[in-house]
This record gives structure tokens, sequence and C-alpha cells, in this order.
């Protein structure tokens, strides 16, 4: 009860600054009947971090609180909606329809609670310095080690079921102009969403992130052409069907498609701890080549590109618990591979496994890479680490998340950038601070060594140590 009482004197200084209740109508002080189904939405709003700084359980405590208090909580919310995963961003709406006429006199005047235009343009900015030590191959060196990015996204609603969200993506090394042949604009996100339709909770179909099963082990940020869909049974089960195509930068051809299918049921036991189990199929070639050339990470039997396999399926099982303030979430896989070439069946084998675990004090959603902040940027001089361990047999991922976040020269041999998640294991440690608002600075580091070093042929089990220094900048 303290702390509920504390989290209302706070919002109600939140609110004084912006409005006065000797303004607001009488109804205004209605109580929120304690059975009202808002409390328990804002409850899993705290649960996954979206709401911050207001108490862990108590939204049903001794006295009931009135329309003006609980809307400043949903005001909180409404501050952490651009962030919010899609199932958040419903309750968020659905509170906010609710307590629309007390947001509207705390100010918090945006599309969710009055009409205005119903599309919106945001942008980051992420300038880094990255470096390497690999076992083979080359540091890199002068600009190579310095580039920003530019992202713009701009998202709406098109009706009250259906929205947009498109992004624009440009990467750039220093030193490069605008002609140079490494610059390029892509649109790595485009994709429409629809909720409550065909009794579905979720159909999303275009360009978008692999989070389609377990925690990203599995997975890619972005540029997946797709279609997912996804049903909730009460609120505690979901379950979730995929397919698309997960083919690199420049791969893609009505002739060589890279399919990827998952079906997944997770369920939550409790407000702390929740499981997964998932399917997948993937008809994705895996290939090898020369010294650590090919997208698997170990050596081909020449120079000449030779395809290993180009069929698997497996299991995805996960979990996530949260004690405190940490949270701990892991996946293991077990993969059949099937069509393997009979030149690499008795060194690979048929049955690859891996497993991946994260340990965090951070916000936001179980995912082990740094796609999405571990910190909140609203919130300045607050920060947030991570810890994570991987071990993946080669073979056992046929898309790997961990691709792309340690950054080495593509073109080398066993790089880093490319086979973050096939025949590794590998600790990968981040921080990240706030260091004024929407500004946040990242530190990571990774430490990738073979997992089967007789795959490679080399003396030294090492592949590669990566770093990185950042700053992101939203708005």
């Amino acid at each position: 009860m303290k702390k509920w009482a504390a989290a209302l004197t706070g919002a109600m200084l939140m609110g004084c600054m912006g409005t006065s209740f000797a303004n607001s109508p009488e109804e205004s002080f209605k109580d929120v009947p304690k059975d009202h189904w808002a409390y328990e939405s804002v409850q899993k709003l705290v649960d996954s971090g979206v709401v911050t700084g207001y108490p862990d359980g108590e939204f049903k405590g001794d006295r009931q609180i009135t329309r003006y208090e609980m809307s400043m909580v949903v005001a909180k919310a409404i501050d952490h909606y651009m962030e919010a995963s899609d199932s958040d961003k419903e309750l968020i709406d659905k509170l906010s329809a609710e307590f629309a006429g007390e947001l509207n006199r705390l100010g918090k005047r945006m599309e969710k609670v009055e009409k205005r235009t119903n599309s919106w343009l945001s942008g980051e900015t992420r300038i880094r310095y990255f470096g390497n030590s690999p076992q083979v191959g080359e540091k890199l060196k002068g600009g190579d080690k310095f580039d920003f990015r530019q992202r713009l996204t701009w998202q709406g609603d098109i009706n009250p079921k259906i929205n947009f969200l498109g992004r624009l993506n440009m990467d750039q090394k220093f030193g490069e102009g605008a002609n140079s042949r490494t610059y390029k604009v892509r649109m790595d996100l485009g994709y429409i969403q629809c909720k409550d339709t065909f009794g579905l909770d979720k159909i999303r179909v275009g360009r978008s992130q692999l989070d389609s099963i377990g925690h990203g082990l599995i997975g890619k940020p972005d540029s997946v052409d797709g279609l997912l869909l996804q049903k909730n049974i009460g609120d505690n089960t979901t379950l979730k069907a995929y397919v698309g195509d997960v083919s690199q930068d420049g791969d893609a051809s009505t002739s060589n498609t890279q399919t990827l299918g998952t079906f997944e049921i997770g369920h939550n036991f409790s407000k702390d701890f929740g499981a997964s189990l998932g399917y997948y199929w993937a008809d994705i070639e895996r290939t090898a080549r020369g010294a650590g050339m090919g997208n698997l990470n170990i050596a081909g039997n020449s120079n000449a590109t030779d395809l290993v396999f180009n069929r698997a399926d497996g299991l995805d099982i996960g979990f996530h618990y949260k004690f405190g303030k940490y949270r701990l979430f892991g996946d293991y896989i077990f993969t059949n591979v099937r069509n393997m070439n009979p030149d690499y069946e008795g060194r690979l084998g048929n049955h690859p496994k891996g497993w991946s675990i994260e340990l965090t004090n951070g916000v936001g959603p179980n995912v082990y890479y740094l796609a999405v902040p571990i910190v909140d940027r609203n919130k300045p001089h607050t920060d947030a680490w991570m810890i994570s361990y991987r071990s993946i047999d080669a073979g056992a991922v046929p898309v790997g998340g961990f691709d792309t976040m340690g950054v080495s020269y593509p073109n080398q041999p066993y790089s880093a950038f490319t086979h973050g998640t096939d025949n590794v294991n590998a600790i990968y440690l981040a921080y990240q601070n706030v260091v004024t608002k929407n500004v946040i600075m990242s530190l990571e580091y990774q430490h990738l060594r073979f997992k089967n070093r007789g795959l490679t042929g080399l003396k030294s089990g090492k592949i590669d140590n990566t770093y990185k220094f950042q700053f992101e900048f939203f708005y």
C-alpha cells in the first residue's frame, strides 16, 4: 500500500505540472471499481517494463483509485508507446480509449485519445566505433572502424483494426562519399498488421523482423519477408504460425527461395515465469567452401562451394523467468538435417544441437541481442547490462540472430559478422546508459571460439573478439 501511495503521489505531481484537479469535472473523481479490467491491464504493462516506477503487484490495493489517478498511470504508458510490444500497444490503446476524457485533461493529445492525423514519422541516428582481433583474416582498419546509420520510420492507422509500418535504412562508413559503391538506402521494414481479424488476434504480412520462435537464437532483426498469424487463448497462452523468405541481401531470386516456417505455443504459468515449445522447418541451403567461406562455420573440401544440405527441421524449447529486477531467459534447439551431402555426413552428423541463455537487469522484450534497447530512453542517467552465452553445433541454426552482432570483414574466413551462430561457443556482454533523454550510449563485447575446431582444420580454437562503442539518438 505504501508503494501504491508513493506511485500515486508521483503521478499526481506529474499531472499537476500540466493541469489542475480543481479544473476537472466531478466525474473524473469517480472510483475505478476493484474488479475493473484496467487494473489487470496496467499490471501487465508493469510486468513487461512499459510502465516503470510503479508498484509491482499492488494495483488492487486496499482502496480503489479514481479514474483521474488511473489516467496518470495510463499517460505514463503512452509515453513509451513507440517501444512497446504489439500486445502491450493493444493494452495501451484499450486503456487510452477507456480513460480518453481524463487523458485529454492531462494534455495527452495523441491519436489514441483524440482525432488528428493517423500517421507519424520518427527517426534514429547511430554513430559507432568497433574493432576486432580475428584468428584468420584481417583486422578492421582505417575508416572501416567507424560508421553511421540513419533510419526513418513512418507508421499509422489505416482504420481501428489495421496499421502499417515502414522504415528506410541507410548505412555508411566514415569517409565514403554519396557515390560510393557501399552507399545504399534500403527498406528494411515494411508491413501491414491487422488485429481481431478472421478470428485471429494478429496478422502481419510484409517485411519485418524474424521473431516467430524463441528469443532470437533463430531470428533476424529485420528484412525478412513473410506472414505471421497469432492467436491468444485466454490471457496466458499464445499460438504463432509463420512462413517467410529469409534470403540474405543479394541472394533472393524466384529460383532460389530460402523458406523458413515455424509454429510455436507459449504459456505464462505466472507473471514471472513462462515457457514455449516451437517447431521449425527450413528449406535453406547450407554450404561449405575453402577456409570457412561458406555459410557454415566449417572448412570446405575445396575452393568450390559445396552444398552440405538444403533442408532441416527441429524443435526450439524456450523459457523466461523474472526475479526481482533481473530477467533470465534461454532456448534449446534440436535439429534434424535432411538431404545431407555424403561427403560431410561423417563430419557433421544429422542431429546438431544448440542453446543460449541470457541474464539482464534491463527492460524490454526477452531477446538476446540489442536490436531493442535494454534501457528506457526516456529516463536520463539510468543504465542496464546483459550477459549471454551460446553454444551452437554446426548446422543447428537455420537463420542466426547473433549474426551481424559482431562486426568484422564479411568476406574473410570464419567471419564473426556472418558466422556468429554456427559452430561457436560465445560470450556476449553489453552495457547501456541513457546519457540524456533519447540518447543511448552502448558498449558491447563478444568472445567467440569454435565449438568443434576439428571441422575447421585450424590449430587454434579462437574465432574473434569483437567490441563496439556507439551512440544512438532517437527523435
